[in-house]
């Protein structure tokens, strides 16, 4: 097998309407950002399922995960789409249920 075999990019890689949307946390607040869509096009970080699973403990009251959390990733280091995720994810439980499976959702009641 060639890497090239093993790495095919999605369509969407290649299509121009797509080249240059920026997300932003204003276009999250906005409801502009779709659950789906988002996490089609993503891929969780190590970082990433660190931060939803801290941030769900904590709001599920297990009295695990902190209140409190350093981002400090360069510029471009997935600081935005970490918190858009988990953004996402709190505000829709179905979506949560869907996306984070078994011992990804540590709060699987919360917001139903």
């Amino acid at each position: 097998m060639s890497i090239q075999t093993l790495c095919q990019p999605r369509p969407s890689v290649h299509a121009a309407d797509r080249r240059a949307t920026v997300l932003n946390l204003d276009t999250f607040l906005k409801g502009q950002v779709g659950g789906a869509e988002f996490f089609e096009e993503n891929y969780f970080t190590h970082g990433m399922l660190t931060l939803v699973d801290r941030a769900f403990r904590h709001l599920g009251g297990s009295g695990a995960g902190s209140s409190v959390f350093l981002l400090s990733q360069a510029m471009g280091g997935g600081k935005t789409h970490s918190m858009i995720a988990l953004g996402l994810l709190a505000r829709d439980p179905v979506l949560r249920t869907k996306v984070l499976s078994g011992d990804q959702n540590p709060a699987p009641n919360l917001g139903a």
